[in-house]
């Protein structure tokens, strides 16, 4: 019996937890959609548009170790509900400042900033409470599962945003955008966040912020595996960025695809990270070494196959289109088939109390590279053929995979004593 309410208890969380996440997702992607198609059409400049992408970035970036090391202090419903919440009174707010006046960029550009803000917040917080809400049995599922809803809404979400946007004013996203943020934090405050918590009762925290940052430094850098895990990831996020400059300049300035064959080709994205996603899911994946460095394997031939179409000597007339496109959904099923599992490895290994300064340390080690990829390859795009950039990361990628696949550190699991990280520190 005791059993049974347990598993309820896992299944209520779990469609709550779902159904509060795909709801702003939606919200979210809808109003980004708009939004973006706003900057472009009013402004005409590429510029506002890159200016929105960075605004959206740098924050992340700057904060996520600090929020990390500030979850680990604090109760993660209330970061969870509450920056739900807060997203929602800053749409409602636009929403009310643009009654009076036009929607302006300054407008735009702060309520972006502030957004990925309380992004960065939930996020983490969501990231290092998932294996509490849901427990071990579900987390793989969990995880596939929201990588589902995400592909499902990047399907749909610019169909029925260029509908809606056609037939009704740029304030109605924005209104739409803050429902779903209060409907989000409506279902959140059901979810027992403590359901599969190891801490049953809260400690005072008494050490200072500092050394808190401190001590998780210190944590992470102790575990190997997780130290091996992150760096893989560093890389791989440097040239998957990568190829998001690369492909686009390769469809329109090399092969003068039309902007929508562009966009029916990227279309195919999400439809390979939907089946990806719901295969993890269904199977119960687990991380191996094996699947990882496979994984990685087949991005790296991807990349080599998809820089075939652009030499001189192997042309494939109409069917490049098709070509891409598979190529796009081999792509983003194979980084599905790295992230969940790489999640749930992170999730179910990281001790509890350290979980929000370990993503947060992660996520800016990530995303840190981005710009950096950005800025590095839309120089190099310059200077080189777009087929001896895709072999070079091809060429990195795969040996990558070889390393990993001999790399037996990667087999072991969290080994250090918390309260010997503490002392040290």
């Amino acid at each position: 019996m005791i059993y049974h309410n347990a598993m309820k208890k896992e299944i209520r969380n779990m469609i709550l937890a779902m159904a509060g996440q795909g709801v702003s997702i939606l919200g979210t992607n809808l109003y980004s959609f708009a939004i973006s198609f706003y900057i472009l059409s009013v402004t005409g400049s590429s510029t506002n548009f890159a200016l929105s992408l960075i605004l959206s970035t740098l924050p992340r970036i700057l904060i996520n170790p600090f929020v990390g090391n500030l979850i680990d202090r604090t109760n993660k419903k209330v970061i969870v509900v509450a920056a739900d919440f807060i997203c929602g009174l800053l749409m409602i707010s636009l929403f009310l400042m643009t009654r009076q006046d036009d929607l302006a960029l300054w407008m735009i550009y702060s309520a972006s900033v502030l957004l990925n803000i309380c992004f960065v917040f939930l996020n983490n917080a969501y990231s290092a409470a998932l294996l509490n809400i849901v427990g071990p049995n579900y987390i793989t599922k969990v995880n596939s599962f929201n990588q589902s809803v995400v592909a499902i809404i990047q399907i749909s979400a610019p169909i029925a945003g260029g509908l809606i946007y056609a037939l009704v004013d740029i304030r109605m996203f924005i209104l739409i955008n803050a429902i779903s943020f209060f409907l989000s934090s409506f279902s959140e405050v059901f979810i027992d966040f403590k359901l599969h918590s190891k801490m049953k009762e809260a400690k005072a925290v008494t050490e200072s912020f500092l050394v808190g940052m401190k001590a998780g430094l210190k944590y992470c850098l102790a575990q190997k595996a997780h130290l091996y895990l992150g760096l893989y990831a560093l890389v791989l996020n440097f040239f998957l960025s990568a190829f998001s400059v690369i492909m686009p300049y390769t469809m329109v300035s090399i092969h003068n695809f039309d902007p929508k064959l562009v966009g029916m080709i990227e279309a195919t994205f999400p439809i390979g990270m939907l089946v990806a996603s719901l295969l993890v899911g269904i199977l119960n994946l687990k991380f191996s070494r094996r699947g990882f460095a496979s994984a990685i394997l087949v991005l790296g031939l991807s990349l080599v196959a998809f820089s075939l179409p652009v030499m001189d000597f192997w042309t494939i007339g109409w069917i490049r289109p098709y070509f891409y496109g598979v190529i796009f959904m081999i792509i983003s099923g194979a980084a599905v088939s790295i992230n969940v599992p790489l999640g749930v490895r992170f999730q179910t290994t990281v001790a509890e109390e350290y979980r929000g300064r370990f993503f947060g340390l992660l996520s800016t080690m990530s995303e840190g590279v981005t710009p950096l990829s950005f800025l590095l390859n839309g120089l190099l795009i310059n200077w080189l053929p777009t087929y001896i950039l895709l072999n070079i990361q091809a060429i990195a990628l795969i040996f990558i995979s070889i390393h990993i696949r001999g790399n037996k550190k990667l087999d072991l699991e969290s080994e250090v004593d918390i309260e010997e990280v503490v002392e040290v520190v």
